[in-house]
């Protein structure tokens, strides 16, 4: 009988020891799994701001006056009127595309030419795509924390796909006056990819590179705002 308690107690001591290294195993995986998308979500963000200051520079450095002079709105657009008032807008497509691509052009090779400038983390640049290594604990934002943990690397892929349009505005201006404006609309994908994470990452712009008034009138269809866009074009 007392052979028999014995094994009993044996038994149920290793079933407690089992229960205490099973939960032990669910709260660590429960541990990492809640730290890994804390460290994830951080460099998440640090790449959003990473990639919104390289993307907004090499906009600001290119769109110049230098470029937009090769370009007169009087050359891009036509106004068609039907009784003093606008009909419709046409682009001479030839030359818009010209435009946007010429501007296209300057931005790729800004952004190429100033990726390594801005950052304060170990990283690689290899053919547009940005290698950076970030310690495991800087999402803590504490001094004593954030340097330390293993380095975890995460991926920007610059300048995934550009796409961009011209888009004109004709809003009513004082008495039988239009004005018309003319923007260039760039939306820039970038792909980032961190641990346990993978997203396309667009930074939209919309830049006015020239305004003008002229005569006429808008169609009370279109209550006071006539729009127009170009086709999309892809790099």
């Amino acid at each position: 009988m007392k052979l028999f308690n014995y094994k009993r107690r044996v038994n149920i001591n290793k079933y407690k020891y089992l229960l205490v290294v099973l939960l032990i195993i669910i709260i660590t995986i429960i541990f990492l799994k809640t730290t890994l998308r804390k460290a994830s979500n951080n460099m998440l963000s640090i790449s959003k701001s990473i990639i919104n200051t390289i993307n907004t520079n090499g906009v600001n450095n290119n769109i110049k006056i230098d470029i937009l002079k090769k370009y007169n709105m009087n050359n891009l657009i036509e106004v068609v009127y039907k009784d003093n008032k606008i009909n419709d807008i046409n682009f001479d497509l030839e030359k818009a595309y010209e435009l946007l691509i010429d501007i296209k052009k300057g931005i790729i090779n800004s952004i190429s030419q100033n990726m390594d400038n801005i950052y304060n983390y170990k990283y690689v640049i290899r053919n547009n795509i940005i290698l950076i290594e970030m310690p495991f604990y800087n999402y803590t934002n504490n001094i004593l924390l954030a340097n330390l943990g293993p380095k975890i690397e995460c991926q920007l892929s610059i300048i995934k796909l550009i796409d961009c349009n011209i888009r004109t505005i004709v809003k009513t201006y004082g008495i039988n006056s239009l004005l018309i404006e003319l923007y260039i609309n760039f939306n820039i994908t970038n792909s980032i990819v961190v641990p346990n994470y993978n997203e396309d990452y667009i930074n939209n712009y919309e830049i006015l590179i020239s305004s003008k008034v002229i005569q006429g009138e808008i169609p009370s269809i279109y209550n006071g705002v006539y729009e127009q866009s170009s086709n999309n074009i892809s790099y």
